[in-house]
């Protein structure tokens, strides 16, 4: 789930922005020193059904699980409309909808685990082998099925080459080019699919990314280091765990996050790169990362599901954990182990050790409906094992965003029901977009430099039900916004505001706050402006500490756009580290050379750091000491 309901591409400096770790390649050079809290446009519409029965008009959760008693159901729609009865109780009065006459089961899809929505409002879930006891639908164990928006009709979206028995892994969904990402366990690979048409309904392969070994063609499930499981699209890469050990099989590497970057809408291979060892939890090993997601502060946060094999469930010994983006280091940060408590102390199913708060299920999601004046996002969901001290709820937990504890977070058990233990039985969650549906969507939304001003345009695909619009701006991707006072006007149906409150060099984050002519409020942004340097000219600001004998930090500035390259020479000329190489938008750029040459240390000695413009070659001298 993301933050704003944009849903076409806006071509700015944020869109493109990653965190990276350890060297960067050359296709992906662009991307240092811009912001790494990048917030994602909505890829979640919210759905709505004809359905009388389907009665949902505020927040809603949507989840997969095993198979629920009674109805068979194996997708669910949670009606979460505030107030809560309380913390650290069950929302048991929660609206509950599994489609058209409880279709949505697994006669109809069979065993689901991987979920996602696309900005049009249909559900889409993959068969999977994850649980105790798993059916197979009617597309077979590579199945990707879609639940249509408007009818909750069900139809087979595309089969992957899946074997007897192997299902496929987790499913994201990419707004800014209309495609969906799947990570298969039969082969290891990651497969790019997309529909012919606009909203259609099925897809076909595009193409397939194998990022560790070669798939050997055989049957059956990739082995361990191979087998992918939880993908996420963010900021133009695709971020995917690889899942290498779990209880019963502890002797691979640790489970890891890489990424992948997109060179335009395709695979860009060259740029896969590792971004996350997973730090050990119980007897030296951690269980496979199932799910992925972003936070509206671009953090990243990991959602573990305990596994004694390919397609033995376990319990108890999972984690959730949220790793920020640290622009000072070049990678990912885990500020707070164990910030995230996930239900109660319990023991199971390899380790024998009880723990705390360990019980993730393997789904996590962000609520955007503010949580306090405070923060202005909502709730993490996660879908969790043993919620309550009686072991009665098993569900999905809503913890305070930045962590919490089951005494501070909203519960819902999955089927109400608090009878009798579901462990291993549940499955992923998404939180759509907030708010319902309207008319409204926004087709336009830039900043950038004019002159001593940052020149704002945005227009709306249908503003009939639009009754007015606030420009707000602040100076962190997290706020405080405020109202900006600017000078508007429209050129060709796009308004234009211009924002004469900003200062050279420096960068701004705007975004629409929207009311409707039914009393509904919306928010698009934020997106990114800079201005340029007052003395408009390509400079090296900064390089410090110098002489160094660690990382460098330098900034350099940018006074138009323009293709510009920031490399390490030594006193021969050669090169030895490209810092940056690509076309940058004006404004100020901080980059870290890391004091190597070829992948070594650099030895101690004079280097030059060359910043290559249009206007021409600056150089300036830098020392590394041994």
């Amino acid at each position: 789930m993301r933050n704003m309901r944009l849903w076409t591409t806006i071509t700015l400096s944020i869109a493109t922005a990653a965190c990276l770790v350890g060297a960067v390649p050359r296709s992906a050079i662009a991307q240092v020193g811009l912001p790494c809290a990048v917030v994602d446009p909505c890829c979640a519409g919210r759905p709505t059904y004809t359905d009388p029965n389907y009665t949902f008009g505020g927040d809603i959760l949507v989840g997969t699980r095993e198979v629920e008693a009674g109805t068979n159901a194996c997708v669910t729609i949670f009606d979460i409309t505030q107030p809560y009865p309380g913390n650290g109780v069950n929302f048991a009065a929660v609206l509950r909808y599994h489609g058209p006459g409880d279709s949505w089961n697994v006669t109809n899809l069979g065993s689901v685990f991987g979920l996602t929505m696309d900005k049009y409002g249909n559900i889409f879930v993959c068969a999977t082998s994850c649980y105790s006891a798993d059916f197979v639908g009617p597309g077979g164990d590579g199945a990707v099925y879609r639940i249509a928006n408007g009818t909750g009709a069900i139809n087979t979206f595309i089969t992957l080459p899946n074997s007897s028995g192997v299902g496929l892994g987790n499913i994201s969904y990419d707004c800014d080019h209309d495609q969906f990402f799947v990570t298969d366990h039969e082969d290891g690979k990651i497969y790019r699919i997309k529909t012919a048409t606009t909203n259609a309904p099925t897809a076909a392969i595009q193409e397939s990314f194998d990022p560790m070994l070669p798939d050997n063609g055989a049957t059956g499930f990739a082995p361990l280091g191979e087998r992918l499981w939880g993908v996420q699209w963010h900021a133009g890469r695709v971020y995917y765990a690889v899942w290498s050990q779990n209880c019963n099989e502890t002797s691979g590497p640790p489970n890891s996050i890489r990424s992948v970057g997109l060179l335009g809408a395709a695979f860009d291979p060259p740029t896969d790169q590792l971004e996350i060892v997973l730090p050990a939890h119980v007897l030296n090993y951690s269980h496979p990362v199932s799910d992925i997601t972003f936070s509206p502060k671009g953090s990243m946060l990991l959602a573990e599901r305990s596994m004694s094999g390919p397609s033995s469930p376990a319990a108890h010994e999972s984690r959730m954990l949220e790793y920020v983006c640290s622009p000072a280091v070049g990678g990912w940060l885990l500020p707070n182990l164990n910030a995230y408590v996930l239900g109660v102390s319990a023991t199971c199913c390899c380790s024998g050790i009880a723990g705390n708060g360990t019980n993730s299920a393997g789904g996590v999601d962000c609520d955007f409906d503010p949580f306090s004046p405070a923060t202005p996002f909502g709730r993490v969901w996660g879908t969790s094992d043993a919620i309550n001290g009686s072991l009665t709820v098993y569900g999905i937990q809503g913890l305070p965003p930045g962590g919490g504890t089951p005494a501070v977070s909203a519960w819902v058990d999955f089927d109400g029901s608090v009878a009798s233990s579901e462990k291993t039985e549940m499955g992923d969650v998404e939180v759509p977009c907030a708010g319902v549906i309207t008319a409204t969507e926004l087709s336009l939304f830039t900043a950038e430099p004019a002159g001593e001003a940052l020149k704002l345009r945005w227009q709306f695909g249908d503003a009939s039900d639009i009754a007015s619009v606030n420009l707000e701006r602040a100076d962190r991707v997290t706020g405080p916004y405020e109202i900006v006072a600017a000078d508007v006007h429209t050129e060709g149906g796009v308004t234009v505001a211009l924002d004469r409150g900003v200062g050279a060099g420096r960068s701004y984050f705007y975004r629409l706050v929207v009311q409707t002519k039914t009393g509904e409020r919306l928010t698009f942004g934020p997106v990114n402006g800079t201005m340029a340097d007052a003395n408009g000219k390509f400079s090296i600001s900064r390089l410090t500490p110098n002489p160094s004998q660690g990382p460098i930090q330098l900034e350099f500035s940018v006074p138009r756009e323009s293709h510009v390259k920031v490399s390490v020479v030594d006193v021969q000329g050669r090169e030895v580290a490209v810092l940056a190489d690509g076309i940058y938008r004006p404004g100020r750029f901080p980059i870290t050379w890391d004091g190597t040459r070829e992948g070594a240390a650099a030895r101690g000695g004079v280097y030059f750091v060359r910043y290559q413009t249009p206007a021409g070659s600056l150089i300036r001298r830098v020392v590394v000491t041994p």
